[in-house]
């Protein structure tokens, strides 16, 4: 009898890892396919350098009889390294003798082997490689913001979003800064990606290595925010029957399965607290609304008074800013982030992006419209009225908290932006029409 029960016992367990073992599996494979969701705009030539006139650029730094090739792509370096050369780069330490023969020649920066010592540890002061960065928020104007800044002739920036830092690769983004962009202290040299103010490690990294990069950080009202990203993702599902879940049901924090979508994520003042820009003098008291904000099952690891103040220069934008018509107020916001970050010749006027994938198969394309939401339908007023929670609350922050002058966060248009911030207290599906888009502002459905 007692034999039985252990054999019994036995297969229980058995069948308990065995259960457990499968579900692990399928988690994994979805966290991979959200993670290859979320990377869908990341295309093979993301190394591409801003500025139209780069290739110009680059021959003034040229030097006759050597290779000159700075602009040193992924693209372009898989097709010239042979298998031997590629399994030496990938040694700690590695570095192209090439670019770092031709890149420190003549020019007044530290050799690379100066700033990255052996197993690629840094060893030496990494600021002067990044002047700025646009790292949030998703869907909030940050590819305009990118390809405005790299139009200009004193911008060095990346086309596309770099992901080193959110993987823990900060001596892998040292090496594209130093040998992607052009090097001479007349560029400020930047890239975008708009999840890294998420990211506690990311902000860590630049503590450490970047305290004085300047960020610029747009914002959106999250109605509005949500149903541009949930577009966005059923523009860039890899194929047909990869469906996103409905709007109801990405409410609250994201989980498997959400596809990194979710109301929580249109928190923006949660992760604007991690800047520790209200401890510049020192730890206090979270107030209630931080609370609030931060939310109850997140309060036992994240003590808000107890954030780093983060020194880093921040300009916040609210995406309406890009689309402004009122021709004193747009000249205005050039100017302000002409200013911050300290370019010589004035910014052109802001382009007019769409991102997202572009799908030439006419039934595919039709196939996705279809999926598209209108957030303003009867159908999707749960996920709306949770998200007017969040929008609730960010505005009172961001206007009485956030955008205080003893802060060093800085902005344009004072009135127009608290205005702006005002109107999300209000559902923009029930008053579109009075204040939610003040007058002279176009409309920000294709804005993101």
């Amino acid at each position: 009898m007692l034999s039985r029960i252990r054999s019994l016992l036995a297969c229980f367990i058995l069948m308990t890892a065995f259960t457990s073992l499968i579900f692990t599996i399928k988690v994994e494979r979805q966290r991979h396919s959200d993670l290859a969701s979320i990377q869908a705009p990341r295309q093979e030539a993301r190394h591409s350098v801003g500025s139209p006139s780069s290739r110009e650029k680059r021959k003034s730094h040229e030097t006759p009889g050597k290779n000159t090739n700075t602009a040193y792509s992924q693209r372009s370096r898989k097709t010239r390294e042979s298998p031997r050369q590629a399994h030496d780069r990938t040694r700690p330490g590695f570095v192209p003798p090439f670019r770092e023969q031709q890149n420190t020649k003549n020019l007044d920066r530290p050799a690379f082997h100066d700033l990255l010592g052996p197993n690629r540890t840094i060893v030496g002061d990494v600021q002067f490689l990044l002047d700025f960065a646009v790292i949030g928020f998703g869907k909030c104007g940050t590819t305009t913001m990118m390809n405005w800044l790299a139009d200009h002739s004193e911008v060095q920036c990346f086309r596309q979003e770099i992901w080193e830092l959110m993987y823990g690769n900060v001596d892998t983004l040292i090496s594209l800064l130093y040998f992607d962009l052009l090097p001479g202290s007349e560029y400020k040299r930047g890239y975008k990606n708009p999840g890294e103010i998420t990211q506690p490690h990311i902000l860590a990294s630049f503590r450490r290595y970047w305290p004085r990069t300047k960020l610029l950080i747009g914002v959106r009202h999250p109605v509005k925010w949500f149903e541009s990203l949930y577009n966005f993702r059923v523009q860039n599902l890899h194929q047909q029957g990869d469906e996103m879940p409905h709007p109801n049901r990405l409410i609250g924090r994201c989980s498997v399965g959400t596809k990194n979508t979710c109301t929580d994520k249109g928190n923006f003042a949660y992760s604007l607290l991690r800047l520790g820009k209200t401890n510049k003098s020192g730890p206090r008291m979270a107030t209630r609304l931080e609370d609030g904000i931060v939310g109850h099952y997140r309060r036992q690891w994240y003590n808000v008074s107890q954030v780093p103040y983060m020194p880093n220069p921040v300009f916040l934008f609210e995406v309406s800013q890009l689309a402004d018509t009122n021709v004193t107020r747009a000249s205005e916001f050039r100017r302000d982030v002409q200013d911050f970050l300290g370019l010589r010749q004035p910014l052109p006027d802001v382009p007019h992006d769409r991102p997202g994938k572009n799908v030439e198969n006419v039934t595919e394309q039709a196939y996705k419209d279809a999926r598209k939401i209108d957030i303003c339908n009867d159908e999707f007023k749960p996920v709306r009225r949770d998200l007017m929670r969040v929008a609730h609350s960010n505005s009172e922050w961001l206007r009485t908290v956030f955008l205080k002058h003893e802060l060093d966060v800085s902005f344009s248009s004072p009135a127009y932006l608290h205005e702006i911030l005002e109107s999300w207290s209000r559902d923009p599906c029930r008053i579109d029409a009075e204040l939610i888009v003040p007058e002279g502002v176009l409309s920000l459905r294709n804005h993101a």
